[in-house]
């Protein structure tokens, strides 16, 4: 049952993802690592995560649902709410299939971006989770480093999630190192990759540690304009706390889909809400660079809007310095196709409203 209901969760994760929506998603490229950028202001999207979970000695099948919705609040700062499902089937020892489902809680997010991966050597992110189960409480913490190397993107994330159990008055914890790899393909649509994982996991502070797991496998993702979808194969390949494989209180194999689509009605990416550069605007930067005109400002804004949301959301003016906005048009030229001319009308523009410009 838990594999036909997985079956039927990804039926209808790919059936919406096709609906779509006339919005704008920020894209997820894995399933256990995070990355460091973050939703605009007033940016939502709705998430959900089905995580299959199977292979024990004795049989078990598992099927944990998240449902997450996300808000940008800007100034870097992103924030999301998501209640969490938990189905199991497992065998009680002795041969007979014992079937639950608990409504496992509600979570709350917090993530907060430091630095930015295209402008700066390599982007940094802070998450924080409150989680409220029906025995225990969590709180995990998360530093995220990422960087984009042309077609290639790596992140790194240090979990630590200490959790209190009501019932038996206990404090156990994880810390969990995580990487994620992998190469952007057809037009930056699709995505794949590997993610490595090593669950390190105590029961309480008093005991020495209860497991430590290695697991690695590929992942698959795809973005749309509007929503992205991830599919990660995640299996246990190393206990380092016995001789096998930990078949008795983990499992052999983890497979995840996460789905997610935009909810703005009227999304940020709109030419109608770049701001329109003015007579001083075009004055200030004639000063420090090359004299342009008011139509050339105005230009570069039409040819800024135009294609450079083709992949993406689009980002204002005064979210980067001139400097900044230079890193990000080299490395983007070549992928949104434009030549020489609407580069230099894009970047006057970029520049004339840029965060340097705006002190």
């Amino acid at each position: 049952m838990g594999l036909r209901f997985f079956t039927h969760c990804c039926g209808l994760a790919v059936a919406l993802g096709l609906a779509g929506l006339p919005s704008f998603a920020s894209e997820r490229h894995f399933g256990f690592s995070y990355e460091s950028p973050i939703l605009q202001s007033g940016q939502k999207e709705l998430e959900t995560y089905s995580d299959y979970r199977f292979g024990r000695d004795r049989y078990y099948s598992a099927l944990d649902q998240r449902l997450e919705f996300e808000l940008g609040l800007g100034g870097g700062v992103q924030t999301s709410l998501y209640l969490n499902f938990t189905q199991e089937m497992a065998d009680d020892g002795t041969g007979k299939i014992k079937n639950s489902f608990l409504a496992d809680g509600i979570s709350n997010e917090w993530k907060f971006k430091l630095m930015d991966n295209l402008t700066d050597d390599f982007g940094l992110g802070l998450y924080l989770e409150n989680g409220f189960k029906p025995d225990e409480y969590e709180l995990e913490t998360k530093v995220i480093l990422d960087k984009r190397m042309g077609n290639w993107l790596w992140t790194f994330n240090l979990t630590n999630e200490p959790e209190f159990h009501y019932i038996h008055n206990t404090l156990g914890f994880s810390i969990i190192p995580s990487i994620g790899f992998g190469y952007f393909l057809v037009s930056e649509r699709f995505f794949c990759g590997l993610e490595v994982q090593y669950w390190n996991f105590w029961y309480d502070t008093a005991s020495p540690i209860t497991a430590s797991l290695f697991s690695a496998g590929p992942v698959l993702s795809y973005s749309g304009e509007d929503w992205w979808a991830t599919l990660t194969f995640l299996p246990q390949l190393v206990n380092f706390r016995g001789s096998g494989l930990d078949l008795l209180n983990s499992q052999r194999t983890q497979i995840q889909l996460g789905f997610s689509i935009a909810l703005d009605a009227n999304p940020a990416p709109k030419n109608v809400f770049l701001p329109m550069p003015n007579e001083m605007d075009a004055e200030r930067l004639s000063k420090i660079t090359n004299a342009v005109s008011l139509e050339d400002l105005i230009k570069g804004r039409e040819l800024y809007s135009n294609n450079c949301q083709k992949c993406h959301s689009i980002h204002e003016p005064a979210e980067f310095t001139m400097d900044g906005w230079d890193k990000i048009m080299a490395k983007m030229k070549l992928k949104a196709g434009i030549d020489n001319t609407a580069k230099d009308s894009i970047m006057a523009y970029l520049n004339a409203l840029s965060k340097d410009m705006a002190k």
